[in-house]
């Protein structure tokens, strides 16, 4: 008898919040750039699945994601992040794009970090940004 091969499902889009499970796995690609690799545990309010997501340093959202998790700016506008992320947790929506390996499929994407209060962290005002 032959098994029908393993499909991965995506994860609905919609709204999630999202708690660290694992500690961040920093990796390195064949070219030797640095990715970080987090895994979560995502609850759309109904269902509670296990997703991970791959961030490069170099994207907005991978800022976004450190403010959310506590993560704090220094004076050259980079955003640092130390200590145990597990348990920490942050509300994101969850998008559908085309994979830019191969464009017949589709992957789902952590997009719009926010923190709890709502508010993504793209509409955040920093403390040196207040005129008074």
């Amino acid at each position: 008898m032959k098994l029908p091969a393993f499909e991965p499902q995506l994860l609905p889009e919609g709204h999630y919040k999202f708690r660290v499970s694992e500690e961040p796995e920093v990796r390195k690609n064949e070219n030797g750039k640095i990715f970080v690799v987090f895994k979560f545990l995502a609850s759309d309010g109904i269902l509670t699945r296990k997703y991970r997501d791959v961030f490069a340093p170099w994207e907005e959202r991978y800022r976004n994601l450190l403010l959310a998790l506590g993560g704090k700016k220094d004076p050259d506008g980079r955003v640092h992040l130390e200590g145990d992320f597990i348990g920490k947790m942050f509300e994101a929506d969850i998008i559908h794009v085309v994979d830019p390996k191969d464009p017949t499929k589709t992957r789902d994407k952590i997009a719009n970090i926010m923190i709890f209060d709502d508010v993504p962290m793209s509409e955040k005002i920093d403390d040196d940004d207040i005129p008074f």
